[in-house]
């Protein structure tokens, strides 16, 4: 059985009625609340992912995760690192930030539909 809801009032109701009933239900997370996904070019092979997650953190934004990107036959490292932002009113400003407070980031966006 599929059931929608129109509004997160909705939901929330919908699935207190589930639990209180113990029926067995599996919810699919809107596409509201998949992180932003974008690219970082041009740091050092050798950067820590939490060096960018907390410099990330430092500006204000709220960081999911950070994947530095690796060559598929050895695993060396890349310099690309992933970067998945968790959505809030500053997730845009990532792609506004200068080359002066974030040592020349490359960012680009990974994100198909937004």
């Amino acid at each position: 059985m599929h059931v929608s809801t129109t509004s997160s009032k909705d939901h929330r109701e919908l699935t207190e009625y589930l639990d209180k009933q113990e029926i067995q239900y599996y919810v699919v997370p809107s596409r509201a609340e998949n992180p932003i996904k974008t690219i970082i070019k041009g740091l050092p092979p050798y950067t820590t992912t939490d060096e960018i997650k907390e410099g990330l953190i430092a500006k204000g934004f709220k960081v999911a995760k950070v994947n530095q990107l690796r060559r598929f036959k050895d695993k060396k490292p890349h310099p690309i690192f992933q970067v998945h932002l968790l959505k809030s009113e500053n997730v845009k400003g990532i792609y506004n930030l200068d080359s002066r407070t974030t040592s020349l980031l490359k960012l680009k966006s990974t994100n198909v539909k937004q």
